[in-house]
């Protein structure tokens, strides 16, 4: 007697690098797959869990930490689940049930090298020198949004040159328009891991 049963595979990575995974000869069937793109957590809803998994956990943390700590995260997934880790690290590498303020903070610290080394630096090894070229010319602004015209004087190249990497690196989801003539960069931190190199 045969018996079918299903197999599911769940995986998770940026954009770019689940496309270049797509676009593998050798992963054609992966072309057929449901595909789904996280946005970021609204933050009540990244404090809520927080408070609720702190709690879970038998720790407590006040809800201005908690909304503090979701706020660091900005809410990107990747981040949430780095702060979470590292502030409740923090809280018990001093043998304490509670997680305070100073552990939000170096928790936040903690992940965010975690954060450089796992998702930033990553997702510079794929793009090319164009591509970092226009970055570079955003960093400058991080975090706060970059005209479009500003960086076209930066890199002093052509309107058009500014239009196609800008829509390479918002199809990667490294960037993306934030008002008429603006971009602000999707990945968190990027600009400022951009501005250390």
């Amino acid at each position: 007697m045969l018996i079918k049963k299903g197999v599911a595979i769940v995986f998770a990575g940026l954009p770019y690098m689940v496309n270049d995974l797509l676009d593998n000869e050798v992963t054609t069937f992966l072309r057929r797959a449901l595909r789904r793109e996280l946005d970021n957590v609204p933050l009540p809803d990244v404090k809520n869990a927080f408070l609720e998994t702190v709690a879970d956990s038998g720790k407590t943390i006040s809800e201005q930490d908690a909304l503090e700590a979701a706020r660091l995260s900005e809410g990107y997934p990747y981040m949430v689940q780095l702060v979470g880790y590292y502030m409740w690290q923090s809280a018990q590498r001093r043998h304490s049930d509670m997680i305070t303020a100073d552990d939000v903070a170096t928790g936040f610290s903690d992940a965010l090298l975690a954060f450089d080394d796992a998702v930033c630096a990553p997702a510079l090894d794929g793009i090319t020198g164009a591509e970092k070229t226009f970055l570079m010319a955003m960093a400058k602004d991080s975090p706060e949004p970059t005209q479009v015209g500003d960086i076209a004087d930066r890199v002093r190249r052509s309107r058009s040159w500014v239009s196609k990497y800008r829509a390479i690196l918002i199809k990667d989801k490294l960037i993306r328009s934030v008002g008429h003539g603006q971009l602000e960069f999707a990945v968190p931190h990027l600009g400022q891991y951009l501005q250390s190199l």
